[in-house]
């Protein structure tokens, strides 16, 4: 699957969930781009060690570590944030059922 795919669904997953409620507050559709960006780039780099699979807590781990980065709120977003657990369900979901050839666990 494309990597451009795999962003794109991510950058779903983030407006959807809105974790910073910009959306909801009138902010551009484009607002989260970044951040889709760079967890798409981590995620995939989680791909290319050895060994590695994506897991749901790294993906949970990965999204709130861009976020605090990003909005400058370090530790405002905690890995067990359950909108960022739903969202790492759902990415995962979505790439088992796309057969992306690895597993998201």
């Amino acid at each position: 699957m494309p990597d451009a795919q795999i962003k794109e669904k991510v950058k779903k997953l983030l407006d959807k969930y809105d974790l910073e409620g910009l959306l909801k507050m009138g902010c551009p559709k484009d607002e989260y781009d970044p951040e889709a960006r760079q967890i798409t780039i981590l995620i995939l780099g989680r791909y290319t060690l050895p060994d590695k699979n994506v897991t749901e807590k790294n993906i949970c781990e990965i999204v709130a570590n861009v976020f605090n980065k990003q909005f400058g709120e370090t530790g405002a977003h905690k890995q067990t944030d359950k909108k960022i657990v739903s969202l790492a369900k759902e990415l995962k979901k979505w790439e088992k059922d796309s057969n992306r050839g690895k597993d998201v666990q």
